[in-house]
């Protein structure tokens, strides 16, 4: 039977007003494309290793949900991981070798690992960047952005006691750290997601030692400075504008079935009673019996010429009553 009501129809309302919400929260804070506010790559060639040591740091843009999984575009030359960390109150923690993956995917290597929260930082050595012959070195790096990306820095080091270098694109600045080496920096407006930047440079230099062994002082932070991996879980950050909203959303969702729900209950209440509606269906009548005919009392005589049941005047010849089929007596 089909209940056709206008509560029934306002319940109906509601309940897909309020998936729709749902729907519409779930996939606001669900389909957020990860985009990076920042991303900085430092290559640092005959550091602590002859292989030239790269640094990534990013920061997540923040309308990206948290905590969420990320997979960065590498070489294809990459071997393996020196180390992934991510930056909590300022200081850099070690992710578990076994918390992030490193894949070959075609001609590139991919590195997927998730993060609670925006800033990150992982680093590998790659021993294809650099070429020597004799005293001239050439750096040659390309990178491919795997995500969009507001602004970009690439900042090479030059190695101890390095002469004639150049870089292109030309640098945007130099400056001398604190480790008494010189830093050629190049900033970009931004990059597009896939897009390639690439980045030559050119020094020569008389003696092969690497520079970490003739440091002036403390070098910027790297891999080398890192604490041991956190082994206590990490805390979730508050949530951003993009998940607020989502929950905003349901929050009105769920406002609405409910003041649709004290509705129906009001009117429910305030409605008077409907009288029942008179059935349809036609009475049934008794049907008439029709009336039999009266027994005629048979005239005073013998009682063998009239049937004993019904009273009829039997024939002469007859041994049954031809009205009720009685067999006629005999005297």
């Amino acid at each position: 039977m089909k209940i056709i009501s206008r509560e029934w129809k306002l319940l109906q309302a509601a309940a897909l007003l309020f998936s729709l919400f749902w729907i519409v929260g779930g996939v606001v804070a669900a389909q957020t494309p990860i985009m990076l506010k920042s991303l900085e790559v430092e290559l640092w060639p005959e550091f602590d290793r002859p292989e030239t040591l790269v640094i990534y740091r990013a920061e997540l843009a923040p309308t990206v949900t948290l905590p969420v999984e990320v997979t960065f575009r590498l070489p294809a030359t990459v071997e393996s991981m020196f180390v992934v960390a991510v930056e909590r109150d300022g200081v850099l923690i070690q992710v578990n070798e076994d918390a992030f993956k490193l894949e070959r995917a075609d001609d590139a290597m991919l590195l997927t690992f998730s993060t609670p929260v925006p800033r990150i930082q992982f680093e590998y050595y790659d021993a294809s960047i650099l070429t020597k012959q004799g005293a001239e070195r050439q750096l040659n790096f390309e990178v491919v952005a795997s995500y969009p990306t507001e602004k970009a820095l690439f900042q090479v080091q030059e190695p101890f006691q390095a002469e004639k270098f150049t870089l292109t694109p030309p640098a945007s600045s130099t400056f001398t750290g604190t480790d008494g080496l010189t830093y050629a920096v190049v900033e970009i407006a931004g990059l597009a997601r896939d897009e390639t930047f690439t980045l030559t440079a050119t020094y020569s230099r008389p003696t092969d030692t690497l520079s970490a062994q003739n440091l002036a002082g403390p070098t910027a932070e790297h891999a080398a400075d890192l604490p041991a991996a956190a082994e206590s879980p990490v805390a979730q950050p508050p949530a951003n504008e993009n998940l607020t909203l989502g929950y905003g959303l349901i929050g009105i969702g769920v406002t609405l079935l409910l003041g649709v729900a004290v509705y129906w209950l009001w009117s429910k209440k305030a409605a008077p009673a409907k009288a029942r509606p008179a059935s349809r269906r036609p009475k049934r009548t008794a049907k008439p019996v029709e009336a039999s005919a009266p027994v005629t009392s048979p005239a005073a005589g013998p009682t063998r010429n009239f049937c004993y049941r019904c009273g009829v005047a039997l024939r002469e010849d007859a041994n049954f009553c031809h009205s009720c089929g009685a067999e006629r007596r005999r005297e």
